[in-house]
């Protein structure tokens, strides 16, 4: 369940763990890393014996992905539980009433496709793990939690905390307790747009750092011919056949692994 379901930060925390692999065990030891605390303070606020404080509260929703409008939420319900008299928690709770209405109408506006503004794909194509993790999230019934993509790519959790966010804003991936799963399933850069070539050179650039860890499994192949202008012509469309075969076997297949293709087939002029 979301945040916005709840008006008790503790609830929203038990519920929300609750559905991580293994009961989410090891993540109260995994906050208070992240806010540098002792996880004696943590657990202490989830038995409702203390509170988070407000800088405490904004490195739970960093550390849980919040959007911006679920960790506004998230801090105000914090607010609410500090807050000493009535009148503070009457003014706090309709703050909360307030963005709870927001979010539904944010919720009843998302698109199940998006074409991506040209800001958005400067940073979508700015790097190869923008579309690896944006594909990662697809692989399982339930998505991926931050600590799975993290581990998978050997990236550290901050990183991954940029892209997600990323990813999660523009509905390139929808979260749903702590699992980011893919949600728009295609994107297009059409012929001419400057941000093409950033999407060659990503994908070229981690080739050539692969090369010398590739597994029999793998394949990398390059060669330099000679041949006449018929060939070559005919060669070409036998590779554009195979890129459309190559094309429909991926979208039909069950999403198990990640992976990328290369192929170049150019004149040496």
């Amino acid at each position: 369940m979301g945040v916005f379901k709840f008006s008790d930060y503790r609830r929203y925390l038990h519920d929300h763990f609750s559905h991580l692999p293994k009961k989410g065990r090891g993540v109260i030891s995994k906050i208070a890393e992240h806010l540098n605390v002792s996880t004696t303070l943590v657990s202490q606020v989830l038995c409702g014996d203390k509170n988070f404080s407000l800088e405490q509260a904004q490195g739970v929703a960093e550390y849980l992905a919040l959007s911006e409008i679920e960790a506004d939420y998230f801090i105000l319900l914090v607010h609410l539980e500090r807050a000493g008299t009535i009148a503070l928690k009457k003014y706090y709770r309709n703050k909360i009433e307030i963005l709870r209405e927001k979010s539904l109408k944010i919720s009843n506006r998302i698109e199940v496709s998006k074409v991506l503004s040209n800001e958005e794909r400067a940073v979508f194509y700015s790097s190869h793990i923008y579309i690896a993790i944006w594909l990662f999230t697809s692989i399982g019934k339930t998505g991926k939690t931050i600590d799975e993509i993290a581990e998978y790519f050997d990236l550290p959790r901050i990183r991954v905390l940029e892209v997600i966010r990323f990813l999660h804003e523009t509905n390139l991936c929808v979260e749903q307790n702590g699992h980011y799963k893919m949600g728009t399933q295609s994107t297009h850069i059409e012929k001419g747009s400057p941000h093409l070539l950033h999407h060659y050179r990503n994908w070229r650039l981690l080739s050539i750092q692969k090369s010398e860890t590739i597994s029999d499994e793998e394949l990398m192949y390059s060669a330099a011919v000679s041949l006449s202008k018929k060939d070559f012509e005919a060669l070409r469309e036998e590779m554009v056949s195979f890129i459309k075969k190559f094309l429909k076997t991926a979208h039909e297949s069950p999403a198990e692994e990640v992976a990328y293709l290369n192929l170049d087939f150019l004149r040496v002029r």
